[in-house]
């Protein structure tokens, strides 16, 4: 691997399912009420680096939350499949990631 941002590594360390997708832990991916939930954007994901995606975790698990929710604010003017699969597979892929670290996670549409 030549570079150290999430882009790359996401890739490298996700198992995925039989359709393609990173396999998420479905017991993590389920938001109950009374958690402490933090959202945060899937285009904000995109900027990250590793040590600022670790730091964004750390400070998250300092301040006690339990959850990350990932809004997906990705806007495209087509409605190419192979797109919205990328765009599924990155956001579910940063899922993946916050399940590793110890968080619930799960992605909301923005509206």
């Amino acid at each position: 691997m030549t570079s150290d941002t999430l882009r790359q590594k996401f890739i490298y360390n996700t198992p995925f399912n039989d359709d393609g997708f990173p396999l998420l832990n479905s017991r993590l991916s389920v938001i109950s009420e009374g958690m402490r939930i933090f959202c945060v954007s899937g285009n904000h994901l995109l900027e990250l680096e590793q040590g600022d995606f670790d730091k964004f975790c750390d400070d998250s698990k300092d301040d006690n939350i339990d959850a990350i929710v990932i809004i997906d604010d990705y806007h495209l003017q087509c409605q190419n499949p192979l797109l919205l699969r990328g765009i599924k597979a990155h956001l579910m892929s940063f899922c993946y990631l916050f399940q590793q670290k110890g968080f619930y996670s799960a992605i909301v549409v923005k509206s």
